[in-house]
């Protein structure tokens, strides 16, 4: 567990947020003052800039003028480690040592997503603070370990304390959001257990106490009331267009992208919110009371918490790891009323070692394991993730101008580039909701797309070879089949190609950069890598244009291969390279729909080109069944 979270804090970076993080806070530590517009892209404008991160970019800011990345690095390491220290102690509270192993085991792979350098670090600290603070541990033999009195009633001193929490926490992270909303869940519970005389008038004043203190605390700050609105009205626009929101569970019938009207929302959290506490009242009754207490184990109060984690839980895969909190409180209900099981190590030690093993293959730790494979670990970012060689030519280039990107590399390429091209967007999703719309449909609409170009000035485009639109992954082109402007290539690597407008400043650029590495570009059509491949072959491998397989593969084929067969022959060795990363396998099978129904020969070289064993007689099938059958592999 401890080796996986490792892993994935000091390899390379592979977090698109970072990056704007990091050089918000630079420019503040800069300017001193925060900023009030977007100064690092070109399609916000004017519009006001509310950070709801600014304290934590500070820190990341100051740690990177004090020891650049490899400092972050280290304090990602440090602070993730810290974490699971706490976690590790919290579950001590609720069973015994050898299950708290294997709650904090289970933890970790809950959070899987969420293994890397942003502000929600500083959030997780927060919320156990806040939960400590809602729930405070009991003294030996006034109660079971975890188990909450039903007459629990906060003081004025844990009210001042969780007004502290919120104020500090809403200066690092707008999640600062789940203190008031948690404490009115449970301020709900409150109200229940007086309802049902269990707990005096004064309990359900106390916990409104709480509330209070919680949502004024998170209104100290610039920020004032900006994160709740967004928070509870501004995020359909992300929910809409943006991969990573997108609802893992979608009703039959419902339209995948459409966000939930407040009302729906209301209706919908005020069911699981009840529905969640009953079900966990009479499911928690049948394990009787706590040994130590007089009242039922679970008070109506932290039933209500745990109900209101669910929730938050189902409302998005980047907060599911709050289900940790209702499966600890069961289990430590459960082991209560079972001493032998209790007894036993060995089931928690095997817990622990299958949680560890599971959590390997999550995002981040795998990320960081395959750049180990591939000697890129000390990289500062694995190239097979982040444009970092079409960055490099851009640079060394000195392409400039309007960009135009996708969403998720857009805070890389602002840190790379700096101001000489502007990102067209990146993950601030509060600053950019107009232009997310914009960009979503320039990507996918040719007449919107050409408008866009042309109203916003793009001189500049890096993307990804590949994009899918819901009828699988098609190679993507800024040209829009109109005369009024011809983009041409002039990079293109396993990961990026780098567009620029024939015949513009930024085309004689790249042409007289090939030219000094003795590549000679055409002026209409670009750089290919045949041409590189005849001039200077060496580029392929120094520069990864091409996957070592498919090197191998040219050197072997005959003299007569065409551009069109070869260049297809790259794009599906890309992709069958990255086949366990983000749709790799969608273009793998889209791929294999194409080769249906070849004849044996080229059945034969498909196969043979899919398991990695090519030869000159094996390839040249193939590439002329390619160049006639799938005529619309390439732009």
């Amino acid at each position: 567990m401890v080796v996986a979270v490792l892993l994935a804090c000091l390899g390379p970076i592979a977090s698109g947020d970072l990056w704007w993080h990091v050089r918000t806070g630079v420019w503040i530590l800069e300017n001193g003052h925060l900023p009030t517009t977007d100064p690092f892209s070109h399609t916000a404008g004017d519009k006001p800039w509310i950070l709801q991160e600014y304290g934590s970019q500070v820190v990341f800011g100051w740690l990177y003028k004090l020891g650049g990345f490899g400092l972050l690095k280290a304090f990602s390491a440090a602070l993730s480690l810290g974490i699971l220290a706490v976690v590790w102690m919290r579950a001590k509270r609720s069973v015994d040592l050898p299950y708290a192993v294997a709650f904090t085991s289970l933890f970790a792979l809950l959070f899987a997503l969420k293994w890397e350098l942003r502000p929600h670090l500083f959030s997780l600290l927060l919320f156990f603070w806040m939960e400590s603070c809602l729930f405070p541990a009991r003294p030996a033999g006034e109660s079971a370990p975890g188990r909450i009195d039903e007459v629990d009633t906060p003081g004025p001193g844990r009210v001042a304390v969780l007004f502290g929490i919120s104020a500090i926490w809403v200066q690092l992270h707008a999640e600062a959001l789940f203190a008031p909303l948690l404490v009115l869940a449970v301020t709900v519970g409150a109200l229940i257990a007086s309802l049902r005389s269990q707990a005096p008038i004064r309990h359900l004043g106390a916990w409104a106490a709480m509330f209070l203190a919680a949502l004024i605390g998170t209104m100290a700050s610039p920020l004032l009331l900006e994160p709740h609105d967004y928070a509870l009205f501004g995020r359909g626009v992300p929910q809409q267009f943006i991969e990573e929101w997108f609802r893992p569970w979608v009703l039959p019938g419902d339209a995948r992208f459409a966000p939930l009207t407040l009302g729906v929302f209301a209706a919908y959290a005020a069911a699981l919110l009840l529905g969640g506490m009953f079900a966990l009242k009479v499911l928690t009754s049948k394990f009787g009371r706590s040994p130590n207490t007089t009242s039922s184990a679970v008070s109506w109060p932290r039933l209500a918490f745990l109900a209101g984690c669910l929730l938050f839980a189902l409302s998005a895969r980047r907060f599911f790891w709050l289900t940790w909190f209702p499966l600890l409180d069961a289990a430590a209900l459960y082991l209560g009323s079972r001493p032998k099981l209790r007894a036993k190590a060995l089931l928690p030690g095997v817990l622990a070692l299958v949680f560890a093993l599971l959590l390997f293959p999550t995002h981040y730790v795998a990320t960081a394991g395959r750049a180990m494979q591939s000697n890129d670990y000390s990289s500062l970012v694995d190239p097979s993730l982040f444009p970092a060689g079409a960055t490099d030519f851009v640079r060394n280039a000195q392409l400039q101008g309007n960009l135009y990107n996708p969403y998720e590399w857009g805070g890389y390429l602002g840190w790379t580039l700096g101001p000489a091209a502007p990102v067209f967007i990146d993950a601030r999703t509060v600053l950019f909701e107009d232009v997310i719309v914009e960009r979503w449909q320039a990507e996918r609409d040719n007449a919107v797309r050409a408008e866009v170009f042309e109203r916003r000035g793009v001189e500049l485009v890096v993307f990804k070879h590949f994009v899918d639109h819901g009828n699988g992954l098609r190679p993507w082109t800024p040209n829009t089949g109109t005369e009024s402007a011809n983009w041409i290539r002039v990079w293109s690597d396993r990961l990026a190609t780098v567009w620029v407008l024939e015949a513009s400043i930024n085309a004689d650029r790249a042409a007289r950069h090939w030219a000094g590495l003795g590549v000679v570009m055409d002026p209409k059509d670009g750089i290919t890598e045949a041409a590189i491949n005849a001039a200077v072959p060496e580029l392929l491998t120094s520069k990864r244009l091409l996957p070592p397989t498919l090197i191998a593969a040219l050197r072997e084929c005959e003299a007569g291969a065409t551009d069109r067969g070869r260049l297809a022959l790259e794009r599906a060795s890309f992709w069958l390279e990255r086949r366990m990363r983000r749709n790799a396998r969608d273009e793998l099978r889209w791929l294999q729909r194409q080769l249906q129904g070849a004849e044996s020969a080229e059945a034969s070289a498909a196969a043979a080109y899919m398991e990695g064993r090519l030869g000159a007689p094996d390839l040249q099938p193939l590439i002329d069944w390619l160049e006639a059958r799938v005529p619309n592999l390439l732009p």
